[in-house]
């Protein structure tokens, strides 16, 4: 039982964590971004979409949602744009199935130490 609900717990935290993710994402799939000018129409939108040329760049009807979405990054609003832009790729490695969240019994049972910001991108 205490399995479940663990399970649960983490599928819960998985969700509350890509909630802010889902509705720019919607709305990048909605938008007919083929006749825009790049970076719009390049792939890997949402791997720079922290960039500043990306941002002037897009269309009003995405501006909104755009908005909504940075404000709610963590660090962004602080102007703190390496937290803001670990924060987003920590959601788009999230999305792409390629990390998930883990109870800090399981660092410690595996022997494992959190990384900090260098060591996470240093692989």
């Amino acid at each position: 039982m205490n399995n479940t609900t663990n399970s649960d717990d983490l599928q819960h935290l998985t969700a509350a964590l890509l909630a802010p993710l889902i509705p720019l994402i919607t709305a990048l799939d909605e938008a007919d971004l083929h006749h825009e000018d790049l970076p719009l129409a390049m792939p890997g939108l949402l791997e720079c979409f922290l960039e500043p040329e990306v941002q002037a760049a897009l269309p009003a009807g995405l501006r909104a949602v755009a908005a909504v979405y940075l404000e709610g990054l963590p660090g962004y609003r602080d102007g703190d744009l390496d937290r803001a832009t670990l924060q987003h790729e920590l959601r788009l490695a999230l999305w792409d199935g390629e990390a998930f969240p883990i109870e800090e019994r399981e660092i410690e049972e595996l022997g494992l130490e959190e990384l900090g910001l260098e060591e996470y991108r240093d692989g």
